[in-house]
Order: C-alpha cells, then sequence, then structure tokens
C-alpha cells in the first residue's frame, strides 16, 4: 500500500502541475478549455490528498505507534521473586512430608491389599475346609446308614431273630424240629464293629423235655463271620 501511494501522489502531483499550466494558459488565451482544466485540477487535488492519506496511514511513525500500544496494552511481565532463607526451607520441608504422606498412603495402600488378599484366601481355605468336612460328614452319614441297614437286614421282620443264628442253634440240638424262637436282643460293639446276640429259645432234651435255653454270640462287620455258644 505504501509504494500504490507513491505512485499516485506522483501522477497526481504531475497531473496536478501540467493541467494547473494549461488552465492559467486558457485564461490567457481564452480558448474555452478553463472549465475542463479547472475540474481535472480539482480531481488532481483531491488524488494529491488521498495519496497523501494512505502514505500517512502506512508510515513508519503509525506502525511505531501502533506496537507501542499494543506493547502498553500487553501484561507486564511477572519479575521472579527471589525467595528467603526460611521460605526455600519451608518449601523443602513441605515437600519432604508430602512425601513422607505420600509413602505412608503407598504402604497403607499395600498393607489393605495385602489384608484383602489374604482374606479373600482366608475365604477360599474355609470353603474348600467346608466343603471337605461337609463331603466327609456325608460320607460318614451314608456309610453309618450302610452299617445300620446291615445290621437290620440280619432280623427277620416276621418275629425279629436271626435266621442264620437259628440255623446255627438247629445244628447243636438233639431235636431240630423242637426249636421254639422267644426272642433275640442285640448289642451294637461300635461302628462298622459288628453286634453281640442273645437268642432265647425252648427245645427238647436228650429225654425229651422242654427247656429254655440261651444262646449268644457276634457277627463281624468286616469278616461276616458269626460265632456263638450256648450260655450254661
Amino acid at each position: 500500500m505504501g509504494v500504490f501511494g507513491g505512485i499516485l501522489l506522483f501522477i497526481s502531483f504531475v497531473a496536478f502541475i501540467v493541467f494547473l499550466f494549461l488552465m492559467v494558459k486558457s485564461i490567457f488565451k481564452r480558448d474555452g478549455m478553463f472549465k475542463l482544466n479547472l475540474k481535472i485540477v480539482g480531481v488532481s487535488f483531491v488524488l494529491m490528498f488521498v495519496s497523501l492519506m494512505i502514505l500517512g496511514a502506512n508510515s513508519p511513525d503509525t506502525d511505531k505507534a501502533s506496537t507501542t500500544v499494543k506493547k502498553e496494552s500487553a501484561a507486564p511481565k511477572k519479575e521472579k521473586v527471589k525467595l528467603t532463607p526460611e521460605q526455600i526451607a519451608k518449601q523443602k520441608a513441605d515437600a519432604e512430608a508430602k512425601a513422607k504422606a505420600d509413602a505412608a498412603k503407598k504402604k497403607a495402600e499395600e498393607v489393605e491389599r495385602a489384608k484383602n488378599i489374604a482374606k479373600v484366601k482366608a475365604e477360599r481355605e474355609a470353603k474348600a475346609k467346608a466343603d471337605v468336612i461337609k463331603k466327609k460328614e456325608a460320607a460318614d452319614k451314608k456309610a453309618h446308614k450302610e452299617y445300620q441297614d446291615w445290621i437290620e437286614s440280619h432280623f427277620s421282620l416276621w418275629d425279629g431273630s436271626v435266621p442264620q443264628v437259628n440255623k446255627m442253634i438247629k445244628q447243636s440240638l438233639n431235636d431240630p424240629d423242637s426249636f421254639k424262637h422267644d426272642e433275640t436282643t442285640y448289642e451294637d460293639l461300635g461302628f462298622q464293629k459288628g453286634f453281640k446276640f442273645l437268642v432265647n429259645f425252648r427245645a427238647k432234651n436228650g429225654f425229651g423235655g422242654v427247656m429254655r435255653y440261651q444262646y449268644t454270640g457276634k457277627i463281624d462287620y468286616k469278616t461276616k463271620m458269626i460265632t456263638g455258644h450256648f450260655v450254661q
């Protein structure tokens, strides 16, 4: 814009001088070109004025003034404050305290994490132990039921006697057909050990008289063997 304004100023100045000269000449010659030359001189004067305005707007002084205003309007830079030894010591102490607090917080978090891990582990172990106990209890219950069913399976639902023991007794009698069962009682010797029995019955002796007898013995759970003898 500065170069354009200079060229425009130069052209308008030359035109102003030339047509001003022609206008003066027309006054003396009276050739009728006075009005035209006057208009051209006026236009040249206006162009000169516009050129001066353009040059003024782009002059270094104007740019300098604008830059000065910008600098003045900009916020001033803060000057670095020099700290006192006490302030430096306080900052150092604050930093150390913060570092200690962060370390303590981190340690507390690690302790809490370790507690949670230990808690989860203990809960899992307790659950596993409870499952083992539960399975063992179920197995024991099943075994006890099987043992009780085994004992009860030896007794007749008709008269409560033990048919296998009755057979053994009859084999020892003089007259097996005279055997009459009265009562059979038993005593459990303990889990999976077997049971002891006592049979009360009547039978004929060698003289043909009917006598009361007792026969006792044991049935072993593991060997399934039956042993017994007459009670004297």
